[in-house]
């Protein structure tokens, strides 16, 4: 996965400078490969917007927790290029699904969760240990990354307006606007 290989390859160089131990690929990023191929172009981008919200919790906890200056900064720029592909794939899927019946969208929008939630619940086994030092327990990351989906399929299949990822300031919740947390991409506020 491009996306994915960007992100690790980010992560290398600190990483041996350190002499950190460095892997070379990782298995859940293999199944999403398989299955981004599998499917067509609108399953694609379906996968890939599973894999990207889940990356924006993720990289923000990288961000906050790690404790350590690199690691932060090489995570920030991560969820800032996420914060970018989101709104993209967003709309793509949104116009490709606003002209399939009514009855096709109902159907797809509980798959496309269970897919979610199973992706999540992998990260959330496989990568519980580095959330816990994070600071963030699996429970909340969980309920983050759920958020987060639930504010880009409500925009997919419109049940909201582009651009209402974000909570109006002072709102509740203000932690699963799909830029990752804080504030609005490109927005004041420093670290989201």
């Amino acid at each position: 996965m491009k996306g994915g290989q960007k992100r690790n390859d980010r992560f290398t160089p600190p990483l041996r400078g350190r002499g950190a131990p460095t892997i070379a690929g990782h298995w859940s990023d293999a199944v999403f490969v398989r299955l981004r191929r599998v499917l067509g172009l609108r399953l694609e981008l379906m996968v890939l917007m599973v894999a990207e919200v889940i990356a924006l919790r993720y990289y923000r906890a990288v961000r906050d927790g790690s404790g350590d200056r690199l690691a932060s900064e090489v995570a920030g720029r991560i969820l800032a290029d996420e914060r970018r592909h989101v709104p993209f794939h967003r709309d793509r899927l949104r116009e490709s699904f606003r002209p399939l019946p009514a009855v096709v969208r109902a159907g797809v929008r509980p798959a496309w969760w269970t897919l979610m939630l199973g992706a999540c619940a992998v990260v959330v086994w496989d990568h519980g240990s580095a959330l816990r030092r994070f600071g963030v327990p699996r429970a909340v990351f969980a309920a983050d990354v759920a958020g987060l989906f639930a504010a880009v399929t409500g925009e997919v299949f419109g049940a909201g307006e582009a651009g209402t990822l974000t909570p109006p300031p002072g709102a509740p919740g203000g932690r699963r606007a799909v830029h990752g947390g804080g504030s609005p991409p490109g927005g004041a506020g420093g670290r989201a």
